[in-house]
C-alpha cells in the first residue's frame, strides 16, 4: 500500500484493521456513500484520470477555478462550485469548514462514530457525487 498513489488517501486514516462503526449504526444506503469515498470507488477527477493515464498532478477539478488536484480533500474543503459549497455549510460543523487542514480531513473520515454526523457526511459525499458526475 505504501508503494502506491491510489493508496495514499486510504492509508492515511485506515490505522487498524476492523470494520468500521458506522457500518452499524447506519444502514447500507447511507453508509455506502462513505464507503465509496473512503475506497477511491468514485469517478472525481484523482481517480477516474488515472485510468487514462494522465499525471497526477493534472488530474485537477473541472468544477471550479482553482486549479487544484481534484481528489477528496478538495472537494470535502475547497472546492468552490456552488453547490459544494452549499452542502458544505449545510452538512459540515463549522470546525470543519475554518481553518482546514490535513489533521481535520484525517480527523474527519477517520472518526465517524456519531449516526447524526455520518448522515450529514453521507449526504455532503452524495451532492459531490452528484455534482462530479
Amino acid at each position: 500500500m505504501d508503494a502506491s498513489s491510489k493508496c495514499d488517501h486510504y492509508s492515511k486514516f485506515k490505522t487498524i484493521f476492523e470494520p468500521e462503526k458506522y457500518l452499524q449504526l447506519v444502514p447500507p444506503k447511507i453508509y455506502k456513500m462513505i464507503l465509496k469515498f473512503r475506497t477511491c470507488n468514485h469517478k472525481l477527477p484523482i481517480e477516474i484520470s488515472r485510468y487514462a493515464n494522465i499525471d497526477r498532478h493534472l488530474r485537477t477539478c473541472q468544477h471550479c477555478n482553482m486549479n487544484r488536484l481534484g481528489d477528496e480533500y478538495h472537494y470535502l474543503f475547497q472546492c468552490t462550485h456552488p453547490d459544494i459549497v452549499a452542502a458544505r455549510i449545510l452538512c459540515l460543523p463549522c470546525y470543519y469548514r475554518d481553518n482546514v487542514n490535513v489533521d481535520k480531513f484525517d480527523y474527519l473520515v477517520q472518526y465517524l462514530n456519531n449516526e447524526k454526523f455520518i448522515y450529514s457526511i453521507s449526504k455532503f459525499i452524495f451532492i459531490i457525487f452528484k455534482v462530479v458526475h
